[in-house]
């Protein structure tokens, strides 16, 4: 009876470790499948995401911007964490003068910038656009907030002093806008910004003769 009772108690113990190896099998083959249909998923997602940004982009280059909105907000969907669909947006519905909805989509991009760690020049010009939208908006004070956190953020970008240059020549600011209208001109070296700096030489030879 005893050899019998040893048999039963080691076949019952056997009959546990296999079963709990067939329930681990099973746990990490659904756990792989999951994981393998997730990466599908976004692969196949990525795939609709690109085609989508680039007609809204396209649509953009010809400044059919409201053309463009539908585009854009489907290839966001597809992606959600792509920072530079919302700068897109913000810079959308700045054409179309809507302050709201681009001040939103910029911050939004920022959000997202932060969060990924990277991208700082990027976050900084993202800061300067939101400063041109509230000094578009005749809000200073937080033009003036986003301009030097930009400049924070990227001290060799030059749009932030361009913007405070602006800002604080509309605020009666002399000595201090022609100090950061200098200042972009020292770190403007783009091609594609020839028009920029033309104007703010010219600018600046008023300003210095007040």
């Amino acid at each position: 009876m005893c050899m019998d009772a040893y048999l039963y108690t080691q076949i019952a113990l056997e009959w546990s470790f296999m079963k709990k190896k067939f329930l681990l099998i099973l746990v990490l083959g659904f756990t792989l499948g999951c994981l393998a249909s997730y990466y599908l998923f976004v692969l196949l997602q990525k795939d609709k995401f690109l085609p989508l940004y680039l007609q809204g982009e396209q649509l953009l280059t010809k400044k059919m911007y409201k053309e463009a909105i539908p585009y854009l907000y489907q290839s966001n969907f597809f992606n959600p964490n792509s920072y530079e669909i919302h700068l897109k947006l913000a810079e959308t519905f700045g054409e179309l003068q809507c302050r709201g909805l681009s001040i939103g989509h910029y911050e939004q991009a920022i959000k997202l910038i932060e969060e990924s760690g990277e991208h700082k020049i990027d976050e900084a010009l993202a800061y300067s656009r939101l400063g041109d939208t509230y000094f578009l908006g005749s809000e200073f004070t937080l033009a003036e907030k986003n301009y030097i956190t930009s400049i924070v953020k990227e001290a060799k970008l030059p749009d932030p002093y361009m913007g405070l240059g602006f800002l604080y020549e509309r605020l009666g600011m002399v000595e201090d806008s022609i100090k950061y209208f200098e200042k972009y001109l020292e770190l403007e070296i783009r091609k594609s910004k020839e028009t920029n700096i033309a104007m703010i030489k010219t600018k600046l030879k008023k300003l210095k003769q007040k």
